[in-house]
């Protein structure tokens, strides 16, 4: 009978042992990195983006915005912006993914199912003209959709997303690249950690923005851009979100300026490591005031004037690749700069880029 028994505990640790060897094994294996760039600007040209610094980072895929719909009924259909695309800026076979951006009130005003399918022709039709351009070497692996949906549009744009690829299929001539292309769909960190209410997008897989996290508004010291903890508090209860994700990371700094402790306006690109040279500035605990009247970066401003500067270190960074990389589960990942233009690049090395793409993997 101790035999047995010993057979069975020998048994029980060997099994255990395995489980935490395998675990151990599944937990070290490398995951393979995409790396990519996202574009959201309102025009997109040479001027302004480092072609050599995208070779040298060997970045692959491109997320290119590249239409609006601002959710108002023009005649039979909704008015639709096309944002002004210099192809050339990207280099030959570039994975090309097109994002287009649906205001929620274009859910809201939906009145039919017709109204719907003629939404998604209107889309599909821009799409198929996109990938029909003359520079035909782009592959178009997947086309995002970006709505910041609540519970109220959530149903009609569920639907929406649920149909459109089935209604690429019916349009006859559309092109072959737009018509096997994955269906992706941009996810706001609040949307995963209210995940029970407002539901998980049905597409192939959803790409996850941390950054501009609300309450930028309000006057206080604490970093609104981009806030690690506030990543976390919303990531570690949901550790297995219904949908394989992809990253897009923020490059870029700001300041936030107040007026009588209102929030007043954005100074964008304003490197906080070059603040304190600033004569007009004087440096109050996590927040800078200005005390003279002046003008930065083209913004007026007047002596009582708060500043607080957000910006993101690679550091940061690094940390940020170190906690998605245990919650986001996969043997393939894409991760996208945000914002990586010109004024990014005079803060952060090649290999400083490089160390935070190595992270995630």
């Amino acid at each position: 009978m101790l035999k047995r028994t010993a057979r069975i505990v020998f048994a029980l640790v060997l099994l255990i042992l395995m489980v935490a060897l395998l675990t151990t094994l599944v937990s070290m294996r490398k995951r393979t990195v995409t790396r990519g760039y996202y574009y959201s600007e309102n025009e997109i040209k040479k001027r302004g983006i480092d072609t050599g610094f995208i070779h040298e980072l060997n970045i692959k895929r491109f997320y290119v915005r590249f239409l609006d719909v601002d959710g108002q009924l023009k005649g039979s259909g909704f008015k639709k912006s096309k944002i002004q695309v210099d192809w050339s800026v990207f280099p030959e076979k570039s994975e090309i993914v097109p994002i287009i951006h649906i205001a929620p009130q274009t859910f809201r005003n939906l009145r039919s199912a017709q109204e719907l399918k003629t939404l998604q022709d209107s889309l599909a039709r821009e799409l198929h003209a996109m990938a029909d351009m003359k520079k035909t070497g782009f592959v178009f692996p997947e086309i995002q959709f970006d709505c910041d949906w609540t519970e109220d549009t959530r149903t009609s744009y569920f639907d929406f997303l649920k149909t459109f690829k089935e209604h690429l299929q019916t349009i006859i001539g559309i092109s072959s690249k737009i018509r096997d292309a994955k269906i992706s769909a941009v996810i706001r960190l609040a949307q995963i950690g209210h995940s029970a209410t407002l539901g998980v997008p049905p597409v192939d897989r959803g790409i996850l923005v941390s950054y501009n996290l609300g309450g930028f508004s309000l006057f206080s010291d604490k970093n609104k851009l981009f806030d690690l903890e506030t990543v976390k508090k919303q990531l570690e209860g949901n550790t297995r979100y219904g949908l394989p994700l992809d990253l897009v990371l923020p490059l870029c700094s700001r300041g936030v300026v107040f007026r009588n402790d209102k929030f007043l306006c954005f100074i964008p690109e304003l490197p906080i490591s070059g603040v304190d040279s600033l004569v007009f500035l004087d440096k109050k605990e996590a927040l800078y005031a200005v005390n003279r009247d002046t003008v930065c970066n083209g913004t007026s401003l007047k002596n009582g004037d708060v500043i607080r500067m957000e910006d993101i270190s690679t550091d940061l960074l690094k940390q940020y690749a170190r906690l998605t990389r245990k919650m986001i589960y996969g043997d393939s990942l894409n991760v996208a700069f945000f914002s990586l233009d010109t004024g990014s690049l005079r803060r952060y090395t090649r290999k400083e880029l490089n160390e935070v793409y190595e992270n995630f993997k």
